[in-house]
């Protein structure tokens, strides 16, 4: 298993976190003490929180209709996608881009990456306007039609590299699952964002 990169401050960082209470006129302040005078003595009350750095995956799209869209991963040692090696978004359908998150677990440190399409047959023509990925301060880019470049498609999307669209399609007799499969090349840019 890969080691897992150390950011320069600590792997751990924690940050404070706000609590409001509702007043008695509905708006929200920060909670108070009473003194012994009667008025609010404001105060913050603080707890530091741990926050744990996962590597990022984000994905603009222009999707017309609802889906439930997956982001598979392979770890190392690993040969074969795996059921439980996922991270599942639905989409409401748009017809503005939309960006879409995919934050893996916590330690799990990629070495291929899966994009199915979603479940809805009915899904029309998905257009791909960018592409990122990003772990602690390090971050790689793919905007449009270079997307093409670092996956390929299944036989079940009709892919437009000059438009940067991609058609699910659907075929009978076959289980539904348009995808996209990273190529190596995809594989050596996590590779420089993990080391």
């Amino acid at each position: 298993m890969r080691e897992i990169a150390k950011s320069p401050v600590s792997f751990r960082s924690s940050f404070r976190i706000k609590a409001f209470k509702y007043s008695s006129d509905n708006s929200f302040f920060p909670p108070s003490s009473n003194n012994s005078n009667g008025k609010n003595d404001k105060s913050e009350v603080t707890e530091p929180i741990a926050s744990v750095e996962t590597f990022k995956v984000g994905i603009d799209l222009v999707i017309k209709k609802d889906d439930s869209l997956q982001l598979y991963y392979k770890e190392e040692s690993m040969t074969d996608w795996v059921f439980d090696k996922c991270v599942t978004k639905t989409v409401k359908g748009s017809e503005n881009s939309q960006e879409v998150i995919f934050d893996l677990p916590e330690d799990v440190l990629p070495s291929e990456l899966r994009f199915d399409m979603g479940t809805n047959k009915n899904q029309e023509e998905v257009q791909i306007k960018n592409f990122r990925m990003k772990y602690f301060d390090k971050s790689f880019e793919a905007k449009d039609t270079l997307f093409f470049q670092y996956f390929y498609p299944n036989e079940q999307i009709d892919y437009n590299r000059d438009k940067a669209t991609a058609k699910p399609i659907v075929k009978a007799g076959t289980i539904y699952d348009p995808m996209f499969v990273s190529r190596q090349v995809l594989t050596t840019q996590i590779n420089k964002l993990i080391k």
